[in-house]
């Protein structure tokens, strides 16, 4: 340890120390973080042996004695040490060695290496304690400020074993063997207590254990599901705590006291034991452990059922199935768990060196307790870990040696441990970090594997490549935040290389396929349109475009941060915090945002400055602020960027068919009319309706695309749209489209009439939409604007005739049947005849959504009706009819759907199946169809950006899928049982 004691650098005061009664002093967030920012970097105050160790040496830790026939001691003192260099070391030499010198208090060699000790050596006890002790004397200050009061817990410590051992051992030692006597027995226990409760076990650069004192970090409280990170240099013990996941300012700072990978009853059993509380966080009061099943175990008396405690947060609560009446006791669990524990252990200590063994014992407890614990149970999640670990890196299991079976294998765990994380250990985890750099290599062997025998061609081996591509990159992210001289250093050498080397890969995979997907073309009907260049399949990437300028809609009424463009409360600009330093008229919702300029540009606050200085917009309120922004951002980018700004002008403004009417006049400015009005009109027709990042449709925005623009309408479009959180956008082929078939984007709604669709893009469009969906009477017989006819009773009433108006007295609506026509203001027929609309009248589709909205509680209900599940059904088919109709191929809408209509049928098929309506055969037959559902589902969910609700919604249907494909296979093994007893 050096004289420079415990140095502290927090980052731009990322954080503050409150203090309430209940927990005392805690650290909260002084600014919003990022996912990876620095918190604060800490020295140690001390560092020392763990409190049960066996022989090391006193300054780095390594096991000692280093060989059979050396055994270095300190020349000074006697006590074990690697060798001079050791024995100098200030860690051992300005601490206890005077101490063991002066007291003639010698290391007995053979009496420690002849003897047995099943819990470490208790001469090693007390040296960190002593550090503790004579530290408090050398930096007295610190020690007042910062340690003295720390938590010790000495009342509750005083009636456990421990505080008996620790009381020979350690105190007994330094006051007696060691004569310091200027240390009180209290002194000395509350040095035990401080060190038991607020050390962090550290690794020396060999890799061997020790732990050490962080006052600062020592603040953070505990939750099992920590927001924070640290990493430990292991030259100086520097520890270094990050944001793991985004920390709003204000909230507080968590770490983990244990392993994220201990089921409730062990984690809660460590932190009482070690820590002297009780946990009771959020993952803690769960019994399904956040719906990870960490500690759930399989049922033994019926099929589905899960077992799992009735009250986690009571260590003896009753054991239930969630299926059946089969209870068991805390005690038989914790049994269960004590035995299957210690085997891990066991298998644990067969490491890579012994070679095959170390895979095959893993596997052979998971094959042993698969059918006892949950397929994600904490104790099958650690032995996986360890084999997507080992797997690829042992003698006959080399990652050229494995099969697509076993690579499959380890693909599928993977995915499983970083489901398991990303609800227990979310975010930049060191732990997240390494199962995806595991999960890389797997897919791209299988991409490689599925090519050469021409199962995919290079249209799909080209996103299989990138995708992992993209997820070493993540990898590389949160592994190069880690110390370079650790393991998980190393795999990330450094973030610089590795981020080079998958920038690289990724780039090589475009140049090789970089095979156009589209081109322009023009005719008088689109103008400038795109067509494919080849043939493209459902869910092929036709093209991703980044937007050129974003703001809010004009009737968009939020604040939103001039940089993400997220919501923020209603502010007083006068007053608010994070307003621009430069202009003084653009405001963010946290500081980092203020640091940005990749919306706010600089030409934009200079403009925005050099107003402010004339006055002109001292006065302007956030709403004329906002209802300018986008305009402004796209004027700004003839002179940020000329190239792109000629993109711009190509784009259709309509300014012909705009001039003279009322928005010409609204828009109208004294400054270059025309060109200001072709603006005005190239963001009226050009523009994408988008949505702020965390919010689902309430603050509406839109952005300009150059190369998205160009896509012509269609009612029925081709293509489907995802747009991430940073706007960039992304075209699939939503349908397969042919060479040279133009590629379709449907500008409005696909649940409107054909009146209201043709309405919306006359007026803001400026075009006549002819597309078939519109030319059919029938709208491709889905009947959107049909209405049952008064006089005949059987015919539908339908729009004949493409006009601008199609309520005026001309003759334009008959009826398909009788030939009757209507005219005059149909507004008035149409009240008349709201009860007698078509079943599949846009009205009527709207009103069916409204209804399952109301229905959709029921399913969460203790006894959901079986009436309302099947209307459920019923109503969901009607929708998806329509939607295949007018939306084909790939759709956001229809995958939603597709995702609610699984669980009703599930929900059926178990309670038919309990009640002895079915056999095993047709549960299982039922049990497929809902799983065929989510698996059409997960199809088009899956293409949305994993932050989005719909990407978020992908998640857990996977999830979803994966039981319920679980479930088929038990429901399969019963169905086969019942034959043979037949």
């Amino acid at each position: 340890m050096s004289e420079e004691k415990n140095s502290v650098e927090s980052v731009g005061e990322t954080f503050k120390i409150l203090q309430n009664d209940q927990v005392g002093k805690y650290m909260v967030a002084d600014k919003d973080l990022e996912p990876g920012d620095v918190i604060v970097s800490e020295k140690p105050f001390i560092v020392g042996p763990k409190s049960s160790t066996y022989p090391l040496c006193l300054s780095c830790y390594t096991p000692w004695p280093p060989t059979e026939d050396s055994q270095p001691l300190c020349s000074k003192c006697g006590w074990p040490v690697c060798g001079e260099e050791c024995g100098n070391a200030p860690q051992h030499c300005d601490y206890e060695c005077s101490i063991f010198a002066n007291a003639r208090e010698k290391f007995n060699v053979t009496e420690i290496l002849e003897g047995t000790y099943e819990n470490g050596i208790p001469h090693f006890e007390c040296i960190t304690p002593l550090r503790l002790l004579l530290a408090s004397e050398k930096y007295p200050d610190k020690w007042n400020n910062e340690i003295k009061n720390k938590e010790s817990h000495n009342e509750k410590r005083s009636t456990k074993n421990q505080w008996k051992t620790d009381h020979v051992n350690i105190v007994t030692f330094i006051r007696d063997r060691l004569k310091l006597d200027r240390f009180t027995e209290n002194d000395i226990q509350t040095a035990c207590g401080i060190l038991e409760i607020n050390t962090h076990e550290v690794r020396t650069k060999s890799g061997y254990s020790a732990r050490a004192l962080y006052p600062t970090v020592a603040l953070t409280n505990h939750s099992c599901v920590s927001n924070t990170n640290h990493s430990v240099y292991p030259d100086d013990y520097k520890i270094v705590l990050r944001a793991s996941v985004k920390i709003p300012k204000g909230s507080e700072i968590y770490g983990s006291y244990v392993s994220s990978l201990l089921p409730t009853l062990l984690r809660r059993e460590q932190l009482l034991e070690g820590k002297h509380f009780s946990c009771a966080c959020n993952r803690c009061s769960d019994p399904t452990e956040l719906g990870t099943h960490l500690s759930s175990l399989k049922c033994s008396k019926c099929d589905n059922g899960i077992v799992i405690t009735l009250d986690s947060l009571d260590p003896e609560s009753i054991w239930k199935c969630t299926h059946c009446e089969f209870t068991t006791s805390a005690a038989a669990v914790k049994k269960v768990f004590t035995i299957i524990n210690n085997e891990i252990d066991n298998v644990e200590m067969i490491t890579m060196a012994h070679g095959p063994e170390a895979i095959q014992a893993r596997e052979q407890v998971i094959k042993k307790y698969h059918s006892v614990l949950h397929p994600r149970h904490a104790f099958l999640v650690m032995l996986k870990y360890s084999l997507v670990q080992l797997y690829g890196r042992v003698d006959e299991y080399m990652l050229d040696d494995l099969p697509d079976i076993i690579l499959e294998h380890k693909v599928e765990m993977c995915h499983l441990i970083l489901q398991v994380l990303n609800s227990v250990e979310p975010g930049y985890t060191r732990m997240r970090g390494l199962t995806l750099y595991e999960l890389h290599a797997p897919l791209l062997f299988i991409a490689k594997s599925q090519w050469n025998a021409g199962v995919i061609d290079n249209d799909g081996l080209k996103p299989k490549m990138i995708e992992a591509a993209n997820i070493l990159k993540e990898a590389a992210t949160i592994l190069s935040l880690e110390p370079e001289d650790t393991p998980e250093g190393q795999i990330g050498i450094s973030y610089y290389f590795l981020n080079v080397q998958t920038n690289c890969f990724i780039m090589k995979i475009e140049e090789i396929f970089n095979i156009s997907k589209y081109k322009e073309s023009h005719s008088e009907k689109y103008g400038r349109y795109l067509i494919a260049a080849k043939k493209l399949l459902p869910g092929e990437v036709i093209l991703r475009d980044n937007p050129i300028a974003i703001g809010p809609a004009v009737f968009n009424s939020n604040s939103l941060c001039f940089a993400c463009i997220r919501v923020i409360p209603r502010i007083d600009i006068i007053d608010f915090k994070y307003l621009c330093n430069d202009c003084g008229v653009a405001f963010f919702c946290s500081s980092s945002c203020k640091e940005r300029k990749n919306h706010h540009t600089t030409e934009e606050c200079e403009l925005f400055k050099l107003k402010n200085s004339k006055k002109v917009l001292s006065q302007m309120t956030i709403h004329e602020t906002r209802s300018i922004l986008l305009f402004l951002r796209l004027y700004l980018v003839k002179k940020r960027d000329p190239s792109v700004w000629n993109k711009i002008l190509k784009l259709e403004g309509h300014l012909e068919t705009r001039r003279d009417t009322k928005i010409w006049f609204e828009s109208q400015n004294n400054e270059d009319e025309e060109l200001l009005q072709k603006i005005c009109g190239i963001i009226d027709v050009n523009s994408f309706e988008l949505r702020s990042p965390g919010t689902l449709d309430e603050s509406p925005l839109r952005g300009l695309y150059t190369e998205a623009s160009l896509m012509a309408h269609d009612c029925r479009g081709n293509t489907h749209i995802t747009v991430d959180d940073d706007f960039q956008l992304t075209v699939y082929a939503s349908c397969p489209i042919d060479e040279g078939q133009g590629i379709f984007y449907h500008y409005t709604s696909a649940l409107l009439g054909v009146v209201d669709r043709r309405e919306y893009l006359r007026e803001g469009k400026y075009f006549d939409c002819e597309c078939k969906l519109c030319s059919d009477p029938s709208e491709l017989g889905t009947n959107l604007s049909s209405i049952k006819c008064p006089c005949c009773k059987i015919g539908l009433i339908q729009l004949k005739k493409l006009i601008k108006n199609p309520y005026d007295k001309d003759k334009t609506w008959q009826c398909s049947k009788c030939l009757k026509y209507y005219s005059g203001n149909l507004e008035n027929l149409l009240n008349k005849l709201s009860f007698t609309y078509h079943s599949n009248h846009f009205i009527m589709i709207n009103l069916k959504q409204k209804l399952l909205m109301n229905y959709r509680m029921e399913l969460i209900s203790l006894n959901p009706q079986k009436k309302i599940l099947k209307r459920m059904l019923e109503l969901y088919e009607d929708i998806l009819d329509v939607h295949e109709i007018i939306e084909p191929g790939i759709s956001r809408l229809k995958g939603i759907i597709l995702y609610e209509m699984h669980l009703p049928i599930e929900i059926l098929a178990d309670r038919d199946y309990m009640s002895g309506e079915i056999t095993p055969d047709e549960l299982s037959k039922r049990l497929q169809k809902s799983m065929d559902l989510l698996k059409k589902s997960l199809s088009m969910l899956l293409l949305e950006p994993s932050t989005n609700p719909e990407g978020l919604l992908a998640k857990k249907a996977l999830e979803q899928y994966k039981n319920i494909r679980d479930k088929i296979e038990d429901v399969k093994a019963l169905a086969r049982v019942d034959k043979l007893n037949q």
